[in-house]
């Protein structure tokens, strides 16, 4: 026998082929290349070696010589032969746990401005709520369902090139400003009951900084077995992002341009000036009120904010490799402003990516992206919901040019409302740089033992600054300026083992990682300018400090994971983390999460192995522990003190107060998962499916729960709730025709999740929690409840609404108005379903003709419910505001025998509560009652897509070239009411979702694009 060194690479670009399997024929001697290709075996001259990879069509080569090149035929129909897996990968044929992936490929068909966006409904169990249309806003994304009753704590783990980085929620990205100088007041103290009051603030989503176009592929791994190599921060799932490197061999430079038009997928039906004065003098005659509204203008206010914005987008990449050193270099530029005036964004980034290898012995890396963003879209939603509500008898400019900000003969209304005005003259912006980067050193001393060392950091600064003129009345002329600073670094170190021995074949990795995080914010105020020109808060006249933070945590991990196959058709793995978290006490710091797996390949047993049309079939299960780290404050478990509110001191010392008791036994928060799956690969590859069940559970959910006030505290953070979650994922990928020159694949995904929770502090149930979203829990039921009074229509005799005291009686006196003279006046509520849906997913179809490739995608939602506080707002009409309002208003009840679901103007339900000294309030638009509560399904075709591909053969000078035409949310089917049933007033928080505020409906585009290759 002698020694065979060979490389093995791709027929088709001459990339090389990693664990591709390398047996002697008719014996069971083998091994599998390594990461670059590479390999020896012993073999005899005469010996055959086969060659077979996930992706390839096998290959057989006789050993002639003792170096060997081997070129593997790509079959492109199982093409996606490798998986990104937490601190390593894996050949796709063995995963036993649940994970999918979307390639770049399908990034590149989306213009969404993050990932997050590109992939709605892509990926079975994975369900993404855009909040708004406003560009850069959050999205609220849940991995089989939710994680935490924790209203921040439900979005998942995102590592970018193994770098976990700082991912979506409140906490981090929410950028306050100016609280409104426009508060809301009422005719003789009317108000609206339970009212949503817009916050002036704005969640700015940071994964908007990273270009889709330098993603190579997208891991989510939603099991316990996949993320359990994550420990603590992998309850809620884990989003692994590998961006683009340069490969051996292959040289390319890639150019994109995209533009397009960005407009609102609907507009509102509003009252005109005419309408508006006739509803308001109808209503104030009918309470005796001698008031008249007799504005002779007729203004479209939503008309005057909004516009066809131009998006504009610029891609361009280099990728090359040689024999030691391989490199992607990219830099893209991408305005894509808003449908409001003068609300802009603009995006620059560049990515460099480079590996060296000086020897087979050695390899070095490093990865590094910058990326500046400046956003002035923070006020756009404010600004629309301005626009919808601002009194259409009244104009724009004043006779001499000037900006009418009065109320002109209205007898109510704001004296500091003109959205056009603060359009075009205030100033809201957000301006963030980020760089993320890491550099790593591999030593391979064998050729199945590899070492790892990597230091990563990631830098976040973003300044957000607002300037508001001063209107007529004196409000306004004021700034703030928030400075916030993320620092996070990152160290691994791995040891991994990857090897083949006869039948058996191993993929272990053990390694540390340690994490530090420190989080800083300062915000500085300032009223009094000497005119509106001036910009700097030093020059104001009264400065004041808004807010000065800074918060640290830090993460020490040990892991370890042994994947295992035996003859091609038996898999076993194993996971074990420890991890040790700042936020949690000594008493409970370190905890350790084990998962375990199995999976059997059913296709190579012998009463499979002979059907033709069964390519692949595999049943895998799992079981094992996550957590979450992310359910408690930073410091959770110690008691936390602040100086007193009313400045009290002593002996002129000041006096501190205890703003939370410390809680030194607060648990993690554990996660324990089932997974059962079945992956099957029939009729040539042409179909491809994979099943799904699962069941979690989470305990000792972290609450603040009310404690004993002879303590001296209202509440302290405790381990008082469980959850569960189970549900079925399928996903199925087809080639319907697979011809020359007429191909159709088609892929469509669904999910179900149930959720209950088992138990709840010490009551069972909790009412208005998740921070004033009304929601509610109680054990033995689904949590997020809407918790609703009942809200039984008009009665048609005399035009009151009807509402029902949950016990089957009827009655004109709304129950809410009881709070005062009933022991619980939640007694009257009972739940009305959950935001959360009961089926979710997508559906892709791409169609190539010769040249033509026609691709279009659906997302679809089944079952969520959404309160329409837009139409509630919009229906408002009792208080000195005197706003806007739909023109379904004009539909309501005039004489006995109207059968109309809009009450007479003055009515029962406007009223004062027995027993209580509160002032009139209306009950009919509150937000807990069951009137504004709609069922929010929808089908939506989320991107439609057709391109045309220059033959190669008729390029003289470039590689490839192609044209396309796009377009987003071009239609909706949808029993919602109102414009958008995909938003989420709430922002990033799936727990508080479910609610529509004015919020801006998301964009429809068209859009032009070319690619080019040279």
């Amino acid at each position: 026998m002698r020694k065979i060194d060979g490389t093995v690479k791709s027929a088709k670009d001459g990339t090389v082929v990693p664990f591709t399997t390398v047996k002697i024929k008719g014996a069971s001697r083998g091994t599998i290349t390594d990461e670059n290709g590479k390999f020896q075996i012993l073999a005899k001259p005469s010996d055959t070696l086969v060659l077979s990879a996930v992706g390839f069509h096998k290959l057989e080569s006789a050993c002639k010589t003792s170096l060997l090149t081997l070129a593997l035929p790509v079959d492109q129909r199982t093409f996606n032969e490798v998986m990104i897996i937490g601190y390593g990968n894996e050949r796709k044929r063995n995963i036993t746990g649940s994970i999918a992936s979307i390639d770049a490929k399908e990034l590149s068909k989306s213009p969404a401005l993050s990932f997050d966006n590109a992939i709605i409904g892509k990926a079975a169990g994975v369900n993404i709520i855009s909040s708004s249309g406003v560009p850069g806003s959050a999205t609220a994304i849940t991995i089989r369902g939710l994680s935490t009753l924790n209203p921040d704590g439900n979005q998942p783990l995102i590592v970018i090139d193994g770098i976990p980085v700082y991912g979506s929620g409140k906490d981090l990205n929410n950028r306050n400003f100016n609280n409104s100088t426009t508060p809301s007041v009422g005719f003789n103290g009317t108000s609206v009951a339970d009212n949503y009051t817009p916050p002036q603030d704005f969640e700015n989503n940071p994964l908007s900084a990273l270009n889709p176009a330098d993603i190579e592929s997208i891991e989510i791994l939603k099991d316990a077995y996949a993320t359990a190599i994550y420990g603590s921060r992998a309850s809620a799932g884990v989003i692994l992002v590998t961006t683009k490197r340069g490969k051996k061999g292959a040289e390319s430079f890639n150019v994109r341009m995209i533009t397009g038009t960005v407009q609102p997928i609907g507009k509102y039906k509003l009252l005109n000036g005419p309408q508006y004065n006739e509803v308001y003098n109808k209503y104030y005659k009918e309470l005796g009120q001698n008031y008249t509204f007799s504005g002779q203008d007729n203004t479209d206010w939503v008309d005057e904010i909004t516009r066809t914005a131009i998006s504009q987008q610029a891609d361009a990449s280099l990728s090359a490799g040689g024999e030691k050193a391989q490199y992607y270099v990219s830099g893209s530029y991408t305005s894509q402003p808003s449908y409001v005036i003068n609300n802009d964004y603009k995006r620059y980034s560049g990515r460099v990516n480079l590996n060296y290898r000086p020897s087979q012995v050695f390899l070095a890396g490093i990865s590094m992206s910058m990326s500046y963003v400046d956003n002035s879209s923070m006020n756009a939603m404010q600004i629309y919901r301005a626009a919808l509500q601002k009194a259409p008898n009244l104009p724009v400019f004043n006779a001499d040019g000037s900006y009418n900000y009065g109320r002109g003969t209205n007898p109510f209304g704001s004296m500091d409302v003109n959205p056009v005005a603060d359009a075009r003259l205030n100033t809201n912006r957000l301006r963030t740089s980020e760089g993320l980067g890491n550099i790593f050193l591999e030593l391979k001393p064998l050729q199945w033992l590899t070492l790892r060392s990597e230091f990563g950091t990631q830098l976040s600064n973003g300044d957000a600054y607002t300037r508001r003129v001063k209107r007529p009345s004196g409000y306004g002329d004021d700034a703030v300026s928030s400075i916030s600073q993320n620092r996070k670094i990152v160290t691994n170190n791995t040891i991994s083992v990857l090897k083949t021995t006869g039948d058996h074949y191993i993929n272990a990795v053990a390694g540390q990682s340690f994490e530090h995080s420190t989080e800083s914010i300062l915000s500085l105020g300032g009223y009094g300018f000497f005119n509106d020109a001036i910009k700097s808060i030093a020059a104001a006249n009264n400065k004041y400090v808004k807010a000065a933070l800074t918060q640290r945590w830090a993460l020490s991990s040990f892991f370890g994971r042994l994947n295992y196959e035996y003859r091609n058709k038996y898999l076993a793995g194993v996971t074990y983390r420890l991890d040790g978290s700042s936020r949690f006490s000594r008493n409970r710091r370190y905890v350790g999460f084990p998962s375990f797996s199995a999976g059997w390949r059913l296709s190579e047993e012998p009463f499979l192995k002979e059907k033709k049309w069964l390519d692949d079939l595999k049943l895998r299960g799992s079981i094992g522990f996550t957590g979450n780290n992310n359910s408690t404050s930073y410091y959770g478990s110690q008691g936390q003190y602040q100086l007193n509110d009313d400045n009290l001191s002593y002996a002129g010392t000041p006096i501190l107060e205890i703003l939370q008791p410390d809680n030194p036994n607060l648990k993690w928060e554990r996660t324990r998962s089932i997974d059962v799956g079945l992956d099957a690969t029939l009729l040539n590859s042409r179909i491809n499916i994979t099943l799904d069940y699962y069941h979690r559970r989470i305990k000792d959910m972290i609450l603040s729960s009310a404690i004993p006030l002879y303590q001296g505290w209202v509440s302290q953070p405790q381990n008082i709730g469980d959850m569960m979650n189970a549900g079925l994922e399928l996903t199925v990928r087809a080639e319907i025709i697979r011809r020359k020159d007429l191909a159709w694949s088609t892929n469509f995904n669904i999910s179900r999740n149930t959720n209950k929770i088992l138990r709840l502090n010490f009551s069972g149930k909790e009412v208005g929690l998740a921070n004033d979203a009304w929601k509610y829990m109680k054990a033995g039921e689904p949590a997020a409840q809407f918790y609703l009074y009942d809200w039984r229509g008009v009665d048609p005799m005399s035009g009151n609404p009807q509402w029902s005291d949950n016990k089957g009686n009827v009655s004109f006196t709304p129950p809410a108005s009881l709070f005062a003279v009933v022991e619980d006046v939640n007694d009257f509520r009972r739940s009305y379903g959950s935001s959360l849906p009961d089926f979710y997913g997508g559906m892709g179809h791409t169609l190539n003709w010769r040249n033509w490739e026609l691709d279009a995608f659906f997302s679809f939602s089944v079952g969520n419910k959404m309160i329409n506080g837009s139409r509630a707002t919009l229906l408002t009409y009792v208080t000195e505001d005197a706003f806007n309002l739909s023109t379904e208003i004009l539909n309501y009840w005039l004489v006995p025998g109207h059968e109309t679901d809009i009450p007479k103007l003055v009515n029962n339900s406007v009223t004062t509560s027995p027993g209580s000294a509160s002032g009139l309030r209306d009950y009919t638009t509150s937000r807990t009652n069951s009137r504004f509560l709609e069922d929010a399904s929808y089908l939506r075709l989320r991107t439609l897509r057709l391109a045309y591909t220059i033959r190669p053969e008729k390029l003289k000078f470039l590689r490839s070239l192609q044209l396309f035409a796009a377009g987003t949310n071009l239609f909706t089917l949808t029993g919602y009411s109102g414009l958008d049933p995909e938003v989420n007033a709430f922002g990033s928080s799936a727990l508080q979702s479910g609610y529509d505020e004015l919020t801006m409906p998301q964009t429809k585009t068209y859009q032009f694009g070319i690619n080019v290759g040279l």
